[in-house]
């Protein structure tokens, strides 16, 4: 029986865990601190795909920080929340291992009934027509390692599908970084990625620290 997984107020974690108490950040993450968490990936260097940075692509620098944690992690099993143009799912694809699956999450402008903004009117500019979404990786050699879901993430369709494409295999790292609001976000997470975790695996979330827009996060 596995033990259960206890989540510590930041106040209780040694090391990064203070500087998360005053609100807002957000902090760097110094390869000291990286090594705390993952001893030993202060010796792992990486080169991310970055070329056409385009404003809702992932930044160079977080580009950087998750496939280190990646490629020092080895998942066989990621799953991405918020696909956009596929920069960010491309990067995951190259630095995981050959037998890895990379399955990434977003929602078209076609599945939106008569134009309706979801309720993260935040992220409306980067909800894209399908044939858009994930066009940096189509034709790359990495694609067969991912599979594109296209639904709300919020919703019991998508917990379906995603189902479907686990068969009963679990995730071992997951990175949220669609909606931005604070219901979805927490949905996204104790809904859809959490209770499919593998036991001690990974989940990284992006935009938690703007105050304008993702109050909460």
């Amino acid at each position: 029986e596995m033990n259960p997984v206890n989540f510590l107020k930041p106040t209780e974690i040694s090391g990064l865990g203070p500087l998360y108490v005053r609100h807002p950040g957000p902090f760097t993450i110094t390869d000291a601190d990286l090594d705390r968490i993952f001893p030993g990936i202060a010796q792992i260097q990486t080169s991310p795909y970055v070329a056409e940075h385009v404003k809702g692509d992932a930044d160079p620098s977080n580009l950087i920080l998750l496939t280190r944690v990646i490629s020092y992690l080895q998942p066989k099993l990621l799953l991405e929340v918020g696909t956009f143009r596929g920069k960010t799912t491309y990067n995951f694809a190259l630095h995981s291992p050959n037998s890895a699956t990379v399955c990434t999450i977003d929602l078209p402008q076609d599945m939106l009934p008569g134009g309706l903004r979801p309720g993260y009117g935040t992220d409306f500019p980067y909800i894209q027509s399908r044939d858009k979404i994930g066009v940096v990786f189509r034709e790359t050699e990495e694609a067969n390692k991912i599979k594109q879901i296209f639904a709300d993430s919020n919703s019991t369709e998508c917990e379906r599908l995603l189902d479907e494409l686990l068969q009963g295999g679990t995730i071992d790292f997951a990175f949220i970084d669609a909606a931005h609001d604070y219901r979805s976000v927490r949905d996204n997470f104790e809904r859809l990625v959490f209770p499919r975790m593998t036991h001690g695996g990974v989940v990284a979330f992006d935009n938690y620290g703007d105050l304008q827009t993702h109050v909460g996060v």
